[in-house]
């Protein structure tokens, strides 16, 4: 007997513990989102500015050579020069002389010339002396070298290269996606009405006990119809969910029970499955649901 009555109680609990969770679970969801602000269809406009990049274009050039630009001088032939010699005449007031003398200039005296041709040792080049102790002296320098005519190329201006420019160097900016404007459409927000708080469950109980003459049990059944509140489909009200039936069925020693009364004694009660307890209309046009029936027999 005390296990039915323990094991009608956990299924009632079980079923509670259910529909707690899942109303829970809807609540909690809600609570966690921001709540509904309702706003018009629109258009939101993002311009997007044009993809570009950066080339550059050396310049184009080509190079122009000129030539040096010149003249020719002529220059006539200059026949050679003859020897010089010349000779030394010194200041006889001064008294002896102590050569050499030098040339082209001494104090001490005065070389005369140049002469041509002629003169004492004329193999000899150069300051020398012609005798022994206070002999003269002489010098004699080579004659200029003869120099055929010719002609001279006078540079008036150097060759050069000169780099001419046919286009200039530029930076080109190439675009690789034009400038556009990007529209995103939002549309408008509907919010759902508030369906208000969730109404309690509805709860039917019925006891029933059942006696039989000169019997030694007795039963009784506990019957508990639960009807939770769910909201409807688009959420805007609470309508009526599908029936829960819990039923508890227990055989009980009757105390007044006397054998000595009674000629024949019935067999103890058996439990038939209950009929659920009519529930009250559900509002939404779900079809009519069937009642769940929990059974906590022996």
């Amino acid at each position: 007997m005390l296990k039915k009555i323990i094991i009608g109680l956990i299924a009632l609990v079980l079923v509670a513990v259910g529909i707690g969770y899942a109303f829970g679970g809807t609540a909690n969801a809600s609570e966690g989102d921001q709540p509904c602000v309702p706003s018009d269809a629109y258009d939101e406009v993002i311009h997007h500015d044009a993809v570009t990049h950066v080339v550059h274009h050396d310049a184009v050039t080509h190079v122009v050579h000129h030539d040096a630009v010149t003249h020719v001088v002529h220059h006539d032939a200059v026949p050679a020069g003859p020897n010089l010699w010349w000779n030394w005449s010194p200041n006889h007031h001064q008294g002896p002389f102590d050569g050499p003398p030098a040339f082209p200039v001494d104090d001490r005296g005065t070389w005369e010339g140049p002469h041509e041709n002629g003169g004492p040792s004329q193999d000899t080049f150069g300051t020398f002396q012609q005798g022994e102790g206070h002999g003269s002296w002489f010098h004699r320098e080579h004659g200029t070298p003869g120099v055929d005519a010719y002609d001279e190329t006078v540079v008036d201006q150097e060759a050069y290269d000169e780099t001419v420019v046919d286009s200039e160097a530029y930076d080109e900016t190439v675009v690789d996606q034009e400038a556009y404007d990007e529209v995103i459409h939002h549309d408008a927000v509907v919010c759902p009405p508030n369906p208000g708080d969730q109404p309690p469950p509805i709860i039917t109980t019925t006891h029933t006990e059942h006696h039989e003459k000169c019997a030694q049990y007795y039963s009784t059944d506990d019957i508990t119809t639960t009807i939770n509140y769910v909201l409807s489909e688009d959420g805007s009200e609470w309508v009526q969910g599908e029936p829960v039936v819990t039923d508890v069925f227990n055989t009980w020693v009757d105390p007044n029970y006397d054998p000595s009364k009674c000629e024949n004694t019935p067999p103890p009660p058996h439990h038939d499955t209950p009929t659920p307890q009519p529930a009250p209309p559900v509002k939404h046009s779900a079809p009519t649901p069937v009642p769940t029936v929990i059974e906590a027999g022996l």
